[in-house]
């Protein structure tokens, strides 16, 4: 019972960790093109 509950709270915590992984590469993508456009407005 307690080693189906641990596989259980490890698949959990894979899941968060993808999902915030993901939310962080999408948010940098977006400041990095924002940037990217910004510069090639000034040029």
């Amino acid at each position: 019972m307690s080693r189906n509950n641990k596989v259980i709270v490890a698949y959990k915590l894979l899941l968060i960790v993808s999902w915030i992984v993901f939310w962080v590469i999408l948010l940098m993508d977006g400041e990095m093109l924002s940037m990217y456009l910004r510069m090639n407005e000034l040029n």
